[in-house]
C-alpha cells in the first residue's frame, strides 16, 4: 500500500486524517441547472470522493436524500465549531433519514 499511497502523492498520516473525517459540509452559492435539487445559501453534506474532487466535481447529499455528483465551483467548503458542526449534521441525518422515510412510502 505505500507504494500507491507515494504514487497517488498522499503521505499516509494525510490518508489517515482523510479517513477519520470523511464528511465536510459545503454552502451552495450556485444551483444553476438545480434548482429542485439545490438551494442557495443551504449546507449540505459532502462525502470524500477523491477521483470526483480531481476532475472538479463534488458528491453532496441533495434535497433528494440521496448523494449526487456537481460542479465544484457550485459550493463553497465552511468550517464550524465542533458543538456547531455536530447539530448541523445531526440535522442534515435527520433531514434525510425524513426525505428517505417519503421515499419508501411512495410519497416521493
Amino acid at each position: 500500500m505505500g507504494s500507491l499511497l507515494k504514487a497517488n502523492g498522499m503521505r499516509k498520516h494525510q490518508l489517515e486524517l482523510a479517513q477519520a473525517r470523511p464528511k465536510r459540509l459545503v454552502v451552495c452559492i450556485n444551483n444553476d441547472g438545480y434548482p429542485a435539487a439545490l438551494e442557495v445559501r443551504k449546507i449540505y453534506l459532502l462525502l470524500g470522493d477523491l477521483v470526483s474532487a480531481r476532475k472538479g466535481f463534488l458528491r453532496v447529499i441533495d434535497e433528494t436524500g440521496e448523494d449526487h455528483l456537481y460542479p465544484k465551483m457550485m459550493f463553497r467548503p465552511i468550517e464550524l465549531s465542533r458543538s456547531t458542526e455536530k447539530a448541523v449534521l445531526a440535522a442534515v441525518a435527520a433531514t434525510t433519514d425524513k426525505v428517505m422515510s417519503r421515499k419508501k412510502r411512495g410519497g416521493g
